[in-house]
């Protein structure tokens, strides 16, 4: 029978905290460092709304369809507004509740990361609106796909820590989303540095406490990267598997960012898909490469397990197609209903004063 164990749950209450940092104030000001002045508290104001929101919609609804029901696509709303779940009800050697939280700050960070594709352009009602409909309709169910007991990790996907469920997940929407909204003002003619580098190196300083790697500028998206690919496998692999996808993501998504943004010409602002729409599928591809047997149960292809590469493979496909629909298809309704993108006006005035009425000095 399940028992409490106090050590696992104070371990798992720092976790929730420490990963929650992740968000706010670690992406908030890693994205806020690295978009121009005019735009950093409207940038910094998007991950503190989403954390807001998200929150209420786990509560509600979003954690019930992810980790409640035994469905191979979603779960059900047996848990809706935390039904059923008291003071005693366990999650493995942990209370229900802390394991609800813990799974919430993923919920989290995973719509937040997606507007680093869009900084600059997207209005804040629309933000809000889209996370909504997003969270409940894409991340709660790839979530229960993969950890909620649905088809995919049934089937053998590994994803320790979010490559499919977080990073190809927001990657992929925030491709989706950039061509839809359109590049920026000046992309190309305009200088659009970073303006404070200082804040993104302390966000993203952040962002590896919460998950213990390190990933603005070109050298803290390098980094950040490492950090991306290494979170499917960190559960599956030993040291040397975790060097050698380091080194391959930072090639592979120097390259995504470098060269095939500009080659295919969409405005992937802070670089979401090349960090972690291409970071996410290198590491969870590489996950089947290097898993092995003796520290996650299942090895990879060096241990003789080649099938496990395609496992992955299909788990990979699965996330991007079911992103890349309700993305196109959120952002579409919205669009018709009340528009995705700020005027040229306000734009080129800057989204802190006018979507916030407030400016840094």
């Amino acid at each position: 029978a399940p028992k409490l164990d106090t050590g696992d749950n104070a371990w798992m209450l720092t976790s929730t905290a420490l990963v929650l940092m992740m968000t706010v104030p670690g992406l908030a000001l890693f994205y806020g460092g690295l978009v121009r002045k005019k735009n950093v508290l409207a940038t910094v104001m998007q991950s503190f709304a989403i954390t807001c929101l998200v929150t209420i919609i786990w509560f509600m609804i979003g954690y019930s369809l992810a980790f409640h029901g035994d469905g191979a696509y979603v779960g059900d709303l047996s848990a809706l507004f935390m039904k059923g779940i008291g003071v005693d009800t366990l999650k493995g050697t942990i209370p229900e509740t802390t394991f609800m939280m813990f799974q919430m700050t993923f919920a989290i960070i995973t719509p937040a990361l997606i507007f680093g594709a869009v900084a600059d352009r997207m209005k804040f009602s629309a933000v809000l609106v889209y996370v909504t409909g997003w969270s409940i309709l894409c991340y709660s169910p790839i979530a229960h796909w993969v950890w909620g007991g649905g088809f995919l990790g049934g089937k053998g996907v590994l994803d320790f820590a979010g490559g499919t469920v977080v990073h190809i997940n927001s990657g992929v929407a925030g491709l989706v989303a950039c061509i839809m909204l359109g590049k920026r003002i000046g992309y190309k003619t305009e200088n659009m540095a970073p303006h404070n580098l200082v804040l993104s190196v302390i966000g993203a300083s952040l962002l590896w406490v919460g998950w213990f790697g390190f990933n603005a500028g070109s050298a803290v998206a390098g980094a950040v990267a490492g950090l991306v690919a290494i979170t499917p496998a960190s559960g599956y692999v030993d040291a040397m598997g975790a060097f050698w996808i380091g080194i391959a993501a930072g090639v592979i998504c120097a390259w995504a960012a470098i060269w095939l943004k500009p080659k295919l010409g969409y405005d992937d602002s802070l670089d979401t898909f090349g960090v972690h729409g291409v970071g996410g599928f290198v590491g969870a591809m590489l996950t089947g490469v290097f898993a092995v047997k003796a520290i996650g149960g299942t090895p990879g292809a060096l241990e003789g397990n080649i099938g496990q590469i395609w496992t992955q493979f299909y788990g990979c496909m699965f996330t991007i197609a079911w992103t890349a629909i309700v993305t196109f298809v959120l952002l579409k309704i919205i669009d018709v209903v009340i528009g995705i993108r700020v005027t040229e006006e306000q734009e080129r005035e800057g989204l802190d004063t006018s979507l916030h009425g407030e400016s840094v000095l």
